[in-house]
């Protein structure tokens, strides 16, 4: 509604009512300006009314600076939750971080766990082992003095007239030499209550004093055997080839070729015939020198120079030396024979072997040795089989990492071996479950890849050569080396816990790995697998084998671990190995050791003066029914030549 102006002419007051009911009567306002007027708002072309724009304002009739101000205010937000989102993510990123590393951690402290607990179950062991040899060490002691003298080693004397500091051939002949003095065969034996032989048990007091002395020297020598077998070494001390026959039957058969300085040896029996002649000549009527063989002389020298003296001023100076040194050890041989009763087999001078040798103070005595080298539970997938090679196991020496393929094996972190003696002379044991099912399992899958041949009867190092021998051994057999994969390497490694000798000696060595051994070879030969079927048979024969005499270490076969593959469980019969001269007070017969599935012989081809040892003399027993598996591992001593 507009309002009523009164005329600007009209002075009186009078008040001008309303046209209608609805005209409303508006009084002006009243203030101190009587100037105020109101104005009506201004009509466009269309009669609607039309706003009066702000300078401030937008097309909305917004603030153009509160909007601005917002849009600063939502950037500014919007890059401070892009920033939160960042912060967000780093800490996810840095707890991922930090939980990783915990993780590695607690691994590495679970593994610093497993090795500690490891660590003290190896001591716990060995202290165990320990407590058992010192209280076998004392029961020992408790052995009656009167009756008790232990093996023991003693110097002999070397008689100036044996060219005492003369060097022959790089040797210094010494003043003395230890030798091994064997013990009565009654200390081989406890009391019931440990505390030494019961003389009681062993002597019949009959009064007859011849019956008397005949006990008393059973009691020092032991049972007389039934085999009276022994090895033959025969020695050419000519610079020239010889050969070497037996003679049997009317026939002469080769037994070995025998180059100038050199020998050879064979398991024989009294009363054999041996000859040598020139090689190839078989007539026994050109023999040089025939040999019928005898207990008190199971070594032969071919010594044509000692008969006569001019012989000897012919030959070269390296040739003289070479005489003189072997003149100098068979004199060394009688002196041998006198003081110890046994013939020296091995050349002088010779070292003392340098390998570690269990004791086997008493039948039945029992060691154990503790190995990392823990059973193969399951054979792992081909692929983790592989050949090893020198980078890998060099790779597993930095690494610390010498036990592979631990997700295959029993979860113990050691394996406790125990070894118990079988006999003291030879120096035997047994050593029950040092394979594993799946260990045996894996030769024969081994096997399954490789052709068996006929073995051979080998001189090893007497120079004469592989030939095949269908009496004397008629098994088959093949070779299975270290390197094949994990599992055969594991079997080695246990092998030379077993031994106490440093693994890698049993593989190929390089510059700076004991580089005061004369070749960088093994000490261990291949594995050999054997089968043996009905009627097969090994007869009595020896391991070792005589080094050639130029050779400074006259490296041999020092010991010899019988691994059994298969049992009577198996259906064999027969096959036993047998020791036919063990020294023992119970029997004339030989000592049998049955075949069974896992278990392991260990026998030492030496005795711990050097020489080799004549009674380590065994056989394979013929197979009466069924089949005999078995493996067999050489080591040398000092090194293999």
């Amino acid at each position: 509604f507009e309002p009523v102006m009164p005329p600007a002419d009209d002075d009186d007051d009078e008040i001008r009512m309303p046209a209608n009911d609805d005209d409303e009567i508006r009084a002006p306002a009243e203030d101190d300006d009587d100037d105020d007027e109101v104005k009506a708002p201004a009509e466009n072309d269309d009669g609607d009314d039309e706003p009066i724009l702000s300078p401030n304002k937008d097309e909305d009739g917004n603030d153009s600076k509160v909007c601005a101000q917002k849009i600063v205010e939502e950037e500014v937000e919007a890059k401070r939750l892009e920033n939160q989102k960042a912060e967000a993510r780093r800490l996810m990123e840095n707890r991922k971080l930090e939980a990783e590393r915990l993780e590695s951690l607690e691994a590495k402290r679970l593994e610093m766990e497993r090795l500690e607990a490891e660590r003290l179950e190896i001591e716990r062991l060995e202290a165990e082992r320990l407590e058992a040899e010192q209280i076998q060490e004392h029961l020992a002691n408790e052995v009656e003095k009167d009756v008790v003298v232990r093996g023991t080693i003693a110097m002999l004397a070397i008689p100036q007239s044996m060219s005492v500091g003369r060097t022959l051939v790089n040797r210094i002949i010494p003043e003395s030499v230890p030798v091994y003095i064997s013990p009565p065969v009654e200390t081989f034996y406890l009391k019931r209550d440990g505390s030494g032989v019961d003389k009681g048990t062993v002597i019949t007091r009959s009064g007859d004093a011849i019956m008397e002395e005949a006990k008393t020297k059973e009691l020092a020598t032991g049972k007389v055997m039934k085999f009276n077998g022994f090895q033959g070494k025969f020695i050419n001390m000519t610079p020239d080839t010889i050969q070497l026959y037996w003679f049997g039957n009317g026939q002469s058969y080769p037994m070995a070729i025998i180059p100038g300085w050199e020998a050879s040896g064979t398991a024989t029996f009294p009363g054999h015939h041996f000859f040598v002649a020139l090689r190839g000549n078989s007539n026994v009527k050109d023999a040089f020198e025939h040999y019928h063989m005898e207990a008190h002389e199971q070594v032969r020298w071919y010594d044509p120079i000692s008969k006569d003296p001019a012989l000897y001023s012919k030959l070269s100076n390296e040739n003289k030396e070479l005489y003189d040194l072997h003149k100098a050890n068979k004199d060394f041989s009688k002196l041998y024979l006198e003081r110890t009763g046994r013939h020296w087999l091995s050349f002088f001078p010779r070292k003392p072997p340098g390998h570690f040798m269990h004791k086997a103070d008493y039948v039945g005595q029992v060691h154990h040795v503790v190995t990392k080298q823990t059973y193969f539970v399951e054979s792992p997938p081909k692929n983790l089989m592989s050949k090893l090679t020198r980078e890998k196991y060099d790779e597993m020496k930095e690494s610390q990492s010498e036990v592979s393929l631990k997700d295959y094996r029993d979860p113990e972190p050691i394996l406790n071996l125990t070894m118990k003696v079988l006999s003291c002379e030879p120096r035997a044991f047994e050593i029950i479950d040092f394979l594993s099912e799946a260990e045996i399992a894996h030769f024969f899958d081994v096997v399954q890849e490789q052709e068996l041949h006929a073995s051979t009867v080998s001189g090893d190092s007497d120079n004469s050569g592989a030939v095949p021998k269908t009496k004397t051994r008629t098994s088959r057999n093949t070779w299975i080396y270290r390197e094949t994969d994990p599992i055969m390497d594991a079997i080695y490694r246990r092998a030379a816990d077993l031994l106490k000798i440093d693994e890698l000696k049993m593989r190929r060595r390089i510059k700076g790995e004991y580089d005061e051994l004369e070749t960088k070879n093994p000490i261990v030969e291949a594995l050999q697998l054997v089968h043996y079927a009905p009627g097969q048979e090994y007869t009595a024969h020896h391991d070792f084998g005589y080094a050639r005499v130029r050779s400074l270490e006259q490296g041999a076969r020092f010991s010899t671990i019988l691994l059994y593959l298969n049992g009577p469980s198996d259906g064999l019969r027969g096959g036993f190995t047998t020791f036919p001269r063990w020294k023992n007070l119970e029997t004339r017969n030989a000592l049998k050791v049955t075949p069974l599935p896992g278990k392991a012989v260990l026998f030492y081809s030496h005795l711990e003066d050097g020489n080799m040892d004549d009674l380590s003399q065994h056989s394979a027993a013929p197979i009466v029914a069924g089949e005999k598996w078995l493996a067999n591992l050489w080591t040398w001593e000092p090194n293999h030549d």
